[in-house]
């Protein structure tokens, strides 16, 4: 092959930027790439500035995952019709692999790898968008909005509420993040065919261990000492009679130089293990722990001794702390919290039971529910308190605001949510909590239990005090 020959060949026919965009346009296949990626580009910019401006989870999705999807294809055919032989022309790859008759030969492989390039940097980039907010609390939250709406809004008024889903969920590393996103395939296919649980069943059984995720920021070997904890209530009484408990907590925790915790978090220092017969793990049928000889102490039923041990699970953070962001509230638990809040006035006669009885209505769907609470607490006093309804009024109106806003961030009707549906562990009322196994009728091979002393874990200063409680007088005592 002479000078001539190689400059048609490779040079400027199919080698050079017009070549290879005639090369592009000549084929349908090609065209079609081609028109799609600049529709990808151009949908994306346009798609981005909105998403950027109104937050909105729909417009998310189809920016950093409909379109890159989208110009993924497009640069897939794009670059086949490049890459591909064109009716016998061997200025392909393939047909350039050996030595070059010119350094013009080399021009359509440049060029081929630099679209190549291009198109690949290009949707790497979107690919990178669409995998950090497949990660954002906006696409785990409000995308699946009817699925996740409970554990969302009870979230938004969390500890956790500023840390991302993903830190608690799936944590740092690569294979959880696998896991992560093939669980969520199934959860989107579940999700289109609704078929999920309603409720999302709890715990999760699936769940990373606390040990690299809580772990990660809460220091298990950090030492808490004793901290005081004060309980506001009411009555149901015409007053609202205030009542109040004062717990000292031993949180305890390991001491500097011991190798051994103390008190509550003394579990955090000691390899505990446990079998549970159900699968909301409140029905403990063996906890075996290992102490600093390697020695084993094994607990169970009078019954169970002779049974072989089965499958057990290491205790950690989340088997007390079952509900660190997702915190539900019980009826009376929430109005306590709104008078003690100032958003429901105490002086207003009954208000805790009227309040109570008004959230445990029983409706079809959140919005009636909200409706049934502001006409239970209107209808009460205009029946009971009727020359005293207008006075009322004012008080009345952000009493029930309150009592709202009570509703909507604990029950559900969409999801089966209501009024204790979801377990906390943490104390041990209404629960059993800490008694599952302490108090309970297990015992190792020399008759002894695990201590249910109330003492083991707190002290009490004071138990359901009435009257305004002068806390700070207990310590003069």
């Amino acid at each position: 092959m002479d000078r001539d020959d190689a400059t048609v060949r490779f040079g400027a026919g199919a080698g050079s930027s017009v070549g290879i965009l005639q090369r592009i346009l000549s084929r349908k296949i090609g065209l079609l790439g081609f028109y799609l990626s600049l529709a990808s580009i151009f949908l994306f910019i346009v798609a981005y500035v909105v998403y950027h401006y109104t937050s909105d989870v729909r417009v998310g999705v189809v920016t950093f995952m409909a379109i890159p999807g989208l110009l993924l294809l497009g640069i897939t055919l794009t670059l086949l019709s490049v890459w591909l032989p064109h009716h016998g022309d061997s200025s392909t790859l393939l047909g350039s692999l050996g030595i070059p008759p010119s350094p013009s030969a080399w021009r359509p492989v440049f060029l081929r790898g630099f679209l190549t390039l291009v198109g690949v940097g290009l949707a790497s980039f979107m690919i990178y968008q669409g995998y950090f907010y497949s990660d954002s609390v906006e696409f785990c939250g409000i995308l699946c909005h009817r699925v996740m709406l409970p554990e969302y809004t009870a979230y938004q008024g969390s500890a956790h509420s500023k840390l991302p889903c993903t830190t608690c969920h799936i944590g740092s590393g690569a294979s959880w993040f696998v896991r992560a996103k093939l669980g969520g395939l199934r959860q989107v296919l579940a999700t289109i065919l609704n078929t999920y649980e309603k409720p999302i069943p709890t715990p999760v059984h699936d769940l990373r261990p606390a040990r690299e995720t809580c772990e990660e920021c809460h220091l298990p070997e950090k030492f808490h000492g004793d901290v005081i904890r004060v309980v506001r209530g009411y009555q149901d009484d015409e007053a609202n009679s205030p009542i109040s408990t004062v717990l000292v907590l031993k949180t305890g925790g390991q001491r500097h130089g011991l190798e051994e915790g103390e008190d509550i978090h003394w579990h955090v220092t000691r390899t505990v293990e446990y079998r549970a017969d159900d699968e909301s793990r409140q029905e403990i049928s063996l906890v075996r722990y290992t102490d600093n000889d390697g020695k084993q102490h094994t607990y169970r039923a009078d019954d169970d001794h002779d049974a072989d041990v089965g499958s057990l699970r290491q205790m950690d953070c989340i088997d007390c702390h079952n509900r660190p962001t997702h915190v539900f509230e019980l009826a009376d638990k929430a109005v306590d919290r709104l008078i003690s809040e100032g958003r429901i006035d105490r002086t207003i006669p009954y208000i805790r039971s009227v309040g109570i009885s008004a959230l445990e209505q029983e409706a079809s769907t959140q919005e009636e529910g909200l409706g049934k609470v502001a006409d239970y607490v209107g209808e009460y006093y205009d029946e009971n308190y009727p020359d005293d309804a207008a006075g009322l009024r004012p008080s009345l109106d952000t009493a029930v605001e309150g009592l709202k806003s009570a509703y909507a961030r604990n029950v559900f009707p969409a999801m089966n949510v209501t009024w204790g549906t979801y377990i906390n562990n943490i104390g041990h009322e209404p629960w059993p909590g800490c008694f599952r196994c302490h108090g309970s009728d297990l015992e190792d091979e020399d008759g002894e239990g695990i201590s249910g002393d109330c003492i083991t874990c707190h002290a009490i200063l004071a138990f359901e005090e009435e009257g305004e409680l002068d806390i700070y007088g207990l310590f003069d005592q």
